[in-house]
């Protein structure tokens, strides 16, 4: 697979990915607001919870659905298509606040991939910076695979299958404590090749 762009990362679902900085941070928890730039992954869970209603709004983020219910609710009127990366685009209206600095929201979706994407981003040339985010919208290659999401609390026994199933190899922390499941590394959402090995990080329970 190539490259991101430098100090760039590949992050996304269902074999639809965009680069985003290296230094965000990735959360599988429906309800962690976090603090600064994050990626979050959002399910029907999290719908269910309203806690995209409750979240504060960080100087940037993308949220990344991965079903069409949340998926929908994210995009609202999708009424610009284009290609990007090869692949067929819906987009929102860009939004921005009258503000030098933005902040400005994009909402784009692969629909053939069931895959949608909301960035905000707050400072320097934020129109610039959410419409190069939805630019680099690149489909997985054959070959790859994508790390699955693990929720949080979640058993390592779960954990496993749900690796396995996406034809990846788990590697579980030797640990004498019964533990419950923190994340991955590599974070949920990140390609790798298929069987390559995702390490899981647990905590005491």
């Amino acid at each position: 697979m190539a490259d991101p762009p430098p100090g760039m990362r590949w992050q996304g679902t269902n074999g639809v990915v965009v680069a985003v900085p290296e230094d965000w941070e990735t959360s599988t928890d429906p309800c962690w607001g976090g603090s600064g730039p994050i990626v979050r992954f959002l399910s029907r869970a999290a719908l269910a919870m309203g806690c995209l209603l409750r979240a504060d709004r960080p100087d940037a983020a993308l949220l990344v659905a991965s079903n069409q219910a949340v998926g929908r609710f994210l995009a609202g009127d999708l009424s610009s298509r284009t290609g990007v990366g090869g692949v067929e685009v819906l987009s929102s209206r860009l939004r921005c606040r009258p503000r030098p600095i933005g902040p400005c929201f994009l909402t784009f979706a692969v629909p053939s991939r069931d895959a949608t994407f909301q960035v905000t981003y707050r400072g320097p040339h934020p129109r610039r910076y959410v419409q190069g985010l939805r630019a680099s919208v690149t489909r997985v290659p054959s070959g790859y695979t994508m790390v699955p999401i693990v929720r949080y609390g979640r058993s390592d026994a779960t954990a496993v299958r749900l690796l396995e199933a996406a034809g990846l190899t788990a590697e579980v922390p030797d640990v004498d404590f019964p533990h419950y499941v923190t994340g991955t590394v590599p974070p949920a959402g990140t390609p790798v090749p298929a069987g390559a090995v995702v390490r899981l990080t647990v905590g005491d329970g």
